[in-house]
C-alpha cells in the first residue's frame, strides 16, 4: 500500500500465542525502497481476519504519522521515534 512519500505493507506472517492473541508484523519503506521502521501489534480477543483488518489500519495511520512527521528515513525515525 503507499501513501504520498512512504510504502507500508504487511510481512512476516502471523504469530500466534498461548493465550489466544496474534502478532503480526508491518513495514514502512521510503520510495527507494529504503526501510524506515519495523511495525508490530500484538491483538488479544480478535479472530485472526478481524487482527488482520485492524492491523492493516493501524499500519496506514502509522505510515501516516510518519509522513506527517517529515520522517523518510530509518535515521529519521531512530532520532524522533521517542517522540511518537
Amino acid at each position: 500500500m503507499k501513501n504520498t512519500r512512504l510504502i507500508y505493507y504487511r510481512g512476516g506472517g502471523i504469530e500466534k500465542h498461548n493465550d489466544g492473541s496474534f502478532t503480526l508484523f508491518g513495514y514502512v519503506e521510503n520510495k527507494n525502497e529504503e526501510e524506515v521502521a519495523r511495525y508490530k501489534m500484538r491483538y488479544m480477543d480478535y479472530n485472526v481476519d478481524q487482527a488482520i483488518t485492524k492491523f492493516k489500519i493501524d499500519l496506514k495511520e502509522f505510515a501516516e504519522l510518519l509522513e506527517e512527521n517529515n520522517i523518510l528515513t530509518n535515521e529519521a525515525y531512530l532520532n524522533y521515534e521517542h517522540t511518537l
